[in-house]
């Protein structure tokens, strides 16, 4: 792996700002592990690290586990004691898109989209995770309604992404978590999955630089694409397409 070598000043700022509250971005691909950590700089959030792990498969060897041996190295350059880590998503059984709803009282809303996601052929996924988020109200023929955005994954997907992080060797402390009947994640606090598209929507809002109407990102994968359009910071349209990068790895 390259390194890029930094001041002494550099290095002190971003040792002791690794030691405040943090998040750990991670992305798993086929060829790389890509991981950045940012932390609140003078009112700012900033990226401090970024470290981009090969992942190197020799006739023989187990893909997972050598992606868990890459993850584990990458994660090695970083203090992550008090870090939130996220991982993002880039998958054919990952949807993002909008639905519009009755409006209905919050406590309602999950399950009247459970069933719309249920009978939509257009989120026709096997064992589906969703989570949703009220993006506004809108006026359809003169009925006010809300306008929800729904991201929608196969469970296996994230089973097999939690694979990844579990520890390498048992020590007292796994043991103390399987007492408990918790996950234990290589000890790190995994707290979100963020599909690729909502992740760019974040940054988009995050940043302060001026950002034209409309933005058009096609994130090119090693297996599929993805096209996404956002309109002043907000995604407006997320679609998988059948082009992608790989090269017979």
């Amino acid at each position: 792996m390259e390194k890029v070598v930094l001041s002494p000043s550099t290095l002190e700022l971003q040792k002791t700002l690794a030691h405040g509250k943090t998040v750990i971005g991670i992305d798993i691909g086929l060829t790389s592990v890509y991981i950045a950590q940012s932390a609140v700089y003078q009112g700012k959030t900033t990226i401090i690290k970024v470290v981009v792990e090969p992942i190197t498969i020799s006739e023989g060897q187990d893909r997972q586990e050598v992606t868990r041996l890459a993850l584990s190295r990458a994660l090695d350059y970083f203090d992550a004691q008090n870090a939130d880590v996220v991982c993002t998503i880039s998958n054919q059984k990952v949807i993002v898109d909008y639905l519009t709803m009755p409006v209905m009282p919050e406590a309602e809303l999950y399950d009247a989209i459970k069933i719309e996601v249920s009978n939509s052929q257009h989120f026709s996924i096997e064992n589906p995770i969703f989570d949703y988020q009220v993006a506004s109200r809108i006026l359809d023929k003169n009925v006010e309604k809300t306008n929800v955005m729904v991201a929608i994954i196969a469970k296996n997907v994230i089973e097999n992404i939690l694979s990844y992080f579990k520890p390498l060797k048992e020590n007292q402390f796994t043991k103390v978590k399987k007492l408990l009947q918790a996950q234990d994640f290589m000890g790190l606090n995994l707290v979100k999955f963020i599909p690729i598209s909502i992740a760019l929507e974040n940054v988009i809002k995050e940043s302060k630089l001026s950002i034209p109407e409309t933005i058009v990102v096609l994130e090119m994968g090693s297996m599929s694409s993805e096209l996404n359009i956002f309109k002043e910071g907000r995604l407006e349209f997320s679609r998988k397409i059948n082009v992608s990068g790989f090269a017979g790895l």
